[in-house]
């Protein structure tokens, strides 16, 4: 929601919001949809190829991966109590080591094979998010599971 803001103090060069927005550093500090579709035909035009044959070619690079996000509605007495709890960090989420914590805009979880979990509150709905990002379908299901135990306990 605030990526403009944060890309004036931090070394960040493009910002995308969940929302769809994208902020591209030394352009206008906040989402501009106009100059997202420019650089992306910009980028079609110089590869002189479409954006799924690019998209591919990429994860042929990195290798596919796999993410989701599940909101879940806490109550507001037990929300503060978890949120604090993903704070403090964890050592596992579900099978996977927790290999690195982040506490940046809520609590990332960086897990084996680039995997990843992040847990925030929304900023417009009584809500909790988990993002998850995962190298595979299955073990995207798996990081589900072990999410949805720790938001509804």
């Amino acid at each position: 929601k605030y990526i403009g803001a944060l890309m004036e103090t931090e070394p960040i060069i493009v910002g995308g919001e969940e929302s769809g927005g994208l902020s591209v550093k030394g352009h206008v500090p906040e989402k501009d949809g106009i100059l997202a579709c420019l650089l992306m035909a910009e980028l079609v035009a110089t590869e002189g190829r479409s954006l799924r044959q690019i998209l591919r070619a990429l994860e042929k690079q990195t290798g596919p991966f796999y993410t989701d996000r599940i909101n879940v509605a806490i109550p507001p007495e037990r929300k503060e109590a978890l949120l604090k709890t993903l704070a403090g960090g964890l050592e596992r989420i579900g099978p996977y080591k927790v290999e690195k914590f982040i506490t940046l805009d809520g609590s990332k979880f960086l897990l084996p094979d680039r995997e990843w979990v992040a847990f925030r509150a929304s900023g417009t709905e009584p809500l909790i998010r988990c993002y998850l990002e995962a190298k595979s379908a299955a073990h995207l299901d798996r990081l589900r599971t072990a999410c949805r135990q720790i938001l509804l306990g």
